[in-house]
C-alpha cells in the first residue's frame, strides 16, 4: 500500500467483483490489522463493525446502481438493457 501497488498484487477475481472503495477499505483495515504494535491493532469488536460498514455501503451503492437503471417511461417502470 505504501507503494501504491495494491491493485498488482490483487486476485483477478477480488478485482472483478470488488468496487475499487471497498478494496481500499478492506486493505486498510487488514493493514492495521497487522501491526506489529497490539495497541495499535483495532479489536475485533471494531474489525466487525467496519467490516459491517463496507458491507453496508456496498449494500447500499449497489441499491443506488439499481435505481439508477430504473426507466420511468409514460408511467411505466422498465429495467435499462
Amino acid at each position: 500500500m505504501k507503494e501504491n501497488r495494491l491493485f498488482e498484487i490483487l486476485d483477478a477475481r477480488v478485482l472483478k467483483e470488488g468496487r475499487e472503495e471497498e478494496i481500499i477499505n478492506v486493505a486498510d483495515l487488514t493493514r492495521r490489522c497487522l501491526n506489529l504494535n497490539g495497541k495499535k491493532r483495532p479489536t475485533m469488536r471494531e474489525v466487525a463493525s467496519e467490516l459491517a460498514g463496507i458491507k453496508a455501503l456496498n449494500g447500499a451503492s449497489i441499491m443506488q446502481q439499481k435505481r439508477e437503471d430504473v426507466n420511468y417511461i409514460d408511467g411505466d417502470i422498465s429495467r435499462s438493457p
